[in-house]
């Protein structure tokens, strides 16, 4: 048997959704189906990538391997099938494609290119790091907003252009209005050192992870994170019914069910950059977005009652 994308996928979402019962109607099909598709893909492999717990699964060591190949792979063929139609239509001159990392400013820099460029029609897309700046540099996107969080400056690939948004971000943790510290209005991260943690994101290479670990070793421990998980509503969901604790921008209001809370000394923090190609045509406007994306976060950090420093 050949491993294929549509492989991929099915791991994907079972992992996802912790579930073959689950899963099978996400993925349009049975469960027993499901299930043997599952057993030819490990067979194939030469070993198991789901631990079994009646209804639930969890990856095993080889399965996050897979995962943190995988879901690059599916980001960058949903990537290029999309530029790939797009190229296929005589129209696709007036569009602007614009992505941003998940949990950043998507919405604001979707609003400044509108405000800036009316006649356009927007793309929007939301991916990991990695696929975000692939997509600069593959041309599939011609302007996006990234995280960085490395104490030295961002490195970008030849022929894209990044300039900072704000630096220093505070991440906050974000825990269920239930959890015994959710009272306290300011937390120390020693005092995380026996929670669980959804997820930080050890394979997007924003350095989220390294500066995280880096962070919690000078704290007096090693924190625990065995989860793989990409999307803030499963990540939310999973919070509010104490499975751990997360990193989140404060930027938006909490969720029901969840509060965010600062760190001391906010040692967890992030810089947020525009990026854009400079082969895209969105070269001519690449400052004036910036601006606007700076003056859009201003309205947000005041009303959030933030003050991250660089802007």
């Amino acid at each position: 048997m050949r491993i294929e994308l549509r492989h991929l996928k099915m791991v994907l979402v079972v992992a996802e959704l912790g579930s073959v019962r689950h899963a099978a109607p996400a993925l349009g099909m049975s469960q027993a189906a499901l299930t043997a598709q599952l057993r030819r893909i490990e067979h194939t492999l030469g070993g198991g990538l789901f631990s079994r717990h009646g209804d639930r699964v969890t990856l095993t060591d080889a399965g996050r391997h897979l995962m943190h190949g995988a879901q690059d792979l599916v980001d960058r063929f949903d990537v290029l099938r999309q530029r790939s139609a797009e190229l296929a239509r005589p129209d696709t001159a007036g569009i602007v494609r614009i992505a941003a990392v998940r949990a950043t400013l998507l919405p604001e820099l979707a609003d400044v290119v509108r405000d800036q460029l009316p006649a356009r029609r927007i793309v929007l897309r939301e991916a990991s790091s990695d696929t975000v700046i692939g997509m600069l540099v593959e041309g599939s996107a011609d302007m996006a907003v990234t995280a960085w969080y490395g104490d030295s400056p961002m490195s970008p690939p030849d022929r894209v252009r990044c300039a900072v948004i704000v630096r220093a971000e505070p991440e906050f943790v974000a825990m269920p209005v239930t959890h015994p510290l959710a009272a306290r209005a300011e937390l120390d991260l020693a005092d995380l050192a026996n929670q669980e943690w959804l997820p930080t994101a050890p394979n997007d290479h924003s350095g989220q992870f390294e500066s995280f670990r880096r962070n919690c070793l000078a704290a007096g421990f090693e924190p625990v994170s065995r989860h793989d998980l990409t999307e803030w509503r499963t990540i939310a969901d999973l919070i509010r019914a104490g499975h751990g604790i997360g990193l989140v921008s404060p930027l938006r209001p909490a969720p029901d069910g969840l509060v965010y809370r600062p760190l001391a000394g906010s040692p967890q923090h992030r810089d947020l950059m525009l990026c854009w190609s400079v082969d895209s045509p969105m070269v001519a406007h690449a400052e004036s977005v910036r601006s606007g994306l700076v003056d859009r976060y201003r309205t947000l950090a005041a009303t959030a009652k933030l003050s991250p420093n660089g802007i």
